[in-house]
C-alpha cells in the first residue's frame, strides 16, 4: 500500500503535468501559424531595408575620463555622413551598416518600438530605442541613443554621449 506522502507527490506531479499541458494548448491558440520572427510574418512587418537619412542632437563628454571635461552640445547636419543603411531583414530582425563602415543590428517589436545597436569606427558602441511611424509611404524612426567608447581598446577616445534623433527612410 502506498504511503500518504507518495500519493500526494503523485497528485502534485499529475497536477503540474496537466497545468503545463493546458498552458501549452492555450498558447497554441494564440500563436500565429507562421514563426514570429521568420519569413511568414514578413508581409505584416514593415520593410526597413534601404537608406535612412538621420539628424540628431547630442550632449557629449569627450574625453569622459578627464575630470575637467565639460559637456558640450552639437547637432548632426543630416548629410551623407549621417546615412544609415539597413541591408537585410528577416521578419522583425535586421542588419546593416553605419556611415563610418560600422555594423548595426536591430529588431522591430510588435508595438512599433525599434531597438538598434551599432559598432562604429574605432571602438564606438551605440544603443538606441526608437518609435517607428509611417506617414503616407514614408517610414520614420524617432528616439534616443547612448554612445560610448570601449575603454579596453588602446584606440579608445573615452567619449560618451546621449542623443535624440530622427531618421527618415529615403529609399
Amino acid at each position: 500500500m502506498r504511503s500518504f506522502t507518495s500519493v500526494v507527490q503523485c497528485k502534485r506531479g499529475l497536477l503540474v503535468f496537466v497545468a503545463l499541458a493546458f498552458i501549452s494548448c492555450i498558447s497554441l491558440l494564440f500563436l500565429e501559424k507562421d514563426s514570429l520572427y521568420g519569413q511568414g510574418m514578413a508581409e505584416r512587418v514593415p520593410n526597413l531595408v534601404g537608406h535612412w537619412q538621420a539628424k540628431s542632437a547630442f550632449y557629449m563628454f569627450d574625453p569622459v575620463t578627464n575630470p575637467e571635461s565639460e559637456p558640450f552640445y552639437f547637432e548632426s547636419s543630416g548629410t551623407e555622413e549621417d546615412m544609415l543603411n539597413i541591408d537585410v531583414q528577416t521578419g522583425r530582425v535586421f542588419a546593416g551598416s553605419t556611415p563610418d563602415g560600422g555594423k548595426l543590428t536591430g529588431i522591430i517589436l510588435p508595438d512599433g518600438t525599434v531597438s538598434i545597436q551599432a559598432f562604429g569606427e574605432g571602438e564606438l558602441r551605440v544603443f538606441g530605442t526608437y518609435r517607428l511611424s509611417k506617414s503616407g509611404n514614408t517610414y520614420k524612426l524617432e528616439g534616443y541613443a547612448h554612445y560610448f567608447d570601449d575603454l579596453k581598446s588602446p584606440d579608445a577616445e573615452s567619449m560618451m554621449a546621449t542623443s535624440y534623433g530622427v531618421a527618415v527612410k529615403v529609399d
